[in-house]
């Protein structure tokens, strides 16, 4: 019987030993790999050093562009700016010009109405003078007054 409990004991040992074993594998497996990991490390850090130069370059670029884009901006502003202020003088100065002129053309206005209420004023002080003097000359002529 003793025999027979050893036996048993042995069994159950060697059945929880392999029980064991089995989840030992796969975390030396799991062990394994991330050895391997490590071991390519070096090579996947070489190209996240690549592919951080290549952006810091490509950075770099976009921002010398942007630089260079900037600048460009600027001096066009500045042309603009400067173009802006001749056209506004020019503008001040034709805006002056065509106030002369319609002061000028609202003198000649007044002077020509003037002038022709004038012409119309002696027209008609000439008729009423004739007017009354032939009517003078006529009732002197009909005997009825003297002149």
């Amino acid at each position: 019987m003793r025999r027979r409990v050893w036996r048993y004991a042995g069994t159950m040992l060697l059945a929880s030993g392999l029980a064991g074993i089995a989840p030992l594998q796969a975390q030396a497996e799991g062990l394994w790999d991330r050895v391997k990991d490590v071991y390519h490390m070096p090579e996947t850090m070489d190209r996240l050093e690549e592919k951080l130069a290549e952006t810091i370059r490509q950075s770099e670029e976009a921002a010398e562009q942007f630089r260079e884009t900037q600048s460009l901006l600027m001096e066009e502003n500045e042309a603009l700016r400067r173009t802006n202020e001749s056209l506004e003088a020019r503008l001040l100065a034709a805006e002056a010009t065509i106030a002369d002129q319609r002061a000028a053309a609202s003198r000649w206005t007044r002077l020509l109405a003037t002038a022709a209420a004038l012409l119309l004023l002696y027209f008609a002080l000439a008729r009423l003078l004739r007017f009354f003097v032939w009517r003078r000359e006529h009732k002197a002529a009909k005997g009825g007054g003297s002149v």
